[in-house]
């Protein structure tokens, strides 16, 4: 089987229940984003009230807002996230962006 080197997948620890579904697993597609995906994440951080928008890709509200597009799970359903889920998502997501 290949593995798709754009694709991450977090099993999560404790599933999380969005509307009538049980979310067991979280599935990050990056494939697909694009500069335009980084700089539309900067005017909404910034239109938020984060003056500094996605300065780095440390930045925890940052990468909720690219974990958000790479699974398609909108970013107040992923804050709903048990801590360590949360964590877990969005250091995979950091890792993936400084190729870890």
């Amino acid at each position: 089987m290949n593995e798709n080197k754009f694709q991450k997948t977090v099993n999560l620890k404790k599933p999380l229940k969005i509307d009538d579904s049980i979310i067991d697993k979280i599935d990050l597609n990056y494939e697909g984003m694009t500069g335009a995906d980084i700089l539309a994440i900067d005017m909404e951080l910034r239109a938020s009230g984060i003056t500094t928008g996605f300065s780095t890709i440390h930045d925890h509200d940052a990468l909720l807002l690219l974990s958000s597009r790479a699974s398609g799970i909108i970013a107040d359903d992923l804050r709903k996230l048990n801590a360590v889920d949360f964590l877990e998502v969005i250091m995979t997501t950091r890792n993936f962006f400084i190729g870890l």
